[in-house]
């Protein structure tokens, strides 16, 4: 038996390391982070890991974002769920978390681990610490409970990014700064519906 009204939370951690003699783990067994049953205000693989911006994935039209893996997921789910009419059920939600690699890689400058922040040797990058690399996004969800299946249709935006950005949106992780937690954060300036994620499921996500 499912109460009606509840309360759900989720608190995931999972890290991958190669053995046998390989360098890095395969690249079908790495995590990612966005999608229907993760980080809702981003598709999949489109956020992390850490700060690195992969900017193939900042083209909402392009689904190509193989860069987005990492082998260190931290994740927090919460979701309020409630009742509306007959087989109709409705959720509030909000998602932090994050993926990371676990080793510094030149190629994805930012995406490692770290509790506190390094400058890059050349001083043209700062790399910040995990929890500044988290991401937040929060939404709303309809459900359509046939008690045997469930049906699901998520609308999520993201309100905290992984990486800073200017007034226009564009990502600011290129440079030496030390970036106010303000330029983290959605501003709301020139929002609209391309800002929004809009995630299918079946089943709940948690």
């Amino acid at each position: 038996y499912t109460p009606l009204t509840s309360f759900a939370a989720r608190f995931l951690v999972a890290a991958g390391r190669p053995f046998g003699g390989s360098e890095a783990v395969p690249y079908v067994k790495q995590f990612f982070s966005g999608g229907a049953n993760s980080m809702r205000a981003w598709q999949p693989r489109a956020l992390g890991p850490g700060g690195y911006v992969d900017t193939l994935s900042l083209n909402s039209d392009n689904n190509l974002r193989l860069f987005q893996t990492g082998d260190l997921r931290m994740e927090l789910n919460l979701e309020y769920r409630f009742p509306i009419a007959g087989f109709f059920r409705g959720a509030l939600f909000a998602d932090i978390g994050n993926i990371w690699t676990l080793d510094s890689l030149a190629d994805r400058p930012g995406s490692q681990f770290l509790l506190a922040k390094r400058a890059a040797p050349d001083g043209s990058f700062v790399h910040q610490p995990f929890y500044r690399q988290l991401a937040i996004g929060a939404g709303a969800g309809l459900r359509i409970d046939l008690s045997y299946f469930l049906f699901r249709l998520d609308v999520a935006i993201p309100l905290r990014y992984n990486y800073p950005r200017d007034s226009n949106g564009e990502p600011l992780t290129r440079d030496g700064s030390d970036f106010l937690e303000s330029a983290y954060w959605q501003d709301f300036k020139g929002f609209g519906l391309r800002d929004l994620a809009f995630q299918l499921g079946l089943g709940y996500p948690f």
